[in-house]
């Protein structure tokens, strides 16, 4: 494994892509969370989801998918990862999970 330096650019937050996503609802009492697995490019990349912050309870809240590296150096590694945001920030539908090169809505789940 070697160490590879990134240009000023690359040491910004990237948009991730991930494989799949979830409304999980509770088995009990509890927050409905959303579950979000995938592959992030560096051993060493802290994956985040972020909600986009709004006034008012949109139809669907957006949800980004964040790889933060803290320094700028990327340990090469594809290394899975498996994200929970508890509780979901839902919209009054539901969410729509943002990737770098996908996108996906999901409905609420009942309640």
């Amino acid at each position: 494994m070697s160490d590879v330096q990134l240009s000023a650019q690359e040491e910004a937050p990237l948009l991730l892509d991930f494989d799949d996503a979830e409304l999980v609802p509770p088995e009990g009492p509890g927050p409905v969370v959303l579950r979000v697995r995938g592959q992030a490019p560096c051993l060493n990349m802290v994956v985040r989801l972020v909600p986009v912050r709004y006034i008012q309870q949109p139809d669907y809240w957006v949800v980004h998918i964040i790889g933060d590296l803290q320094g700028g150096v990327c340990l090469e590694a594809v290394r899975d990862y498996d994200e929970i945001l508890a509780p979901a920030p839902l919209g009054k539908r539901g969410v729509v999970v943002v990737g770098n090169t996908k996108r996906e809505r999901l409905e609420n789940p009942p309640t």
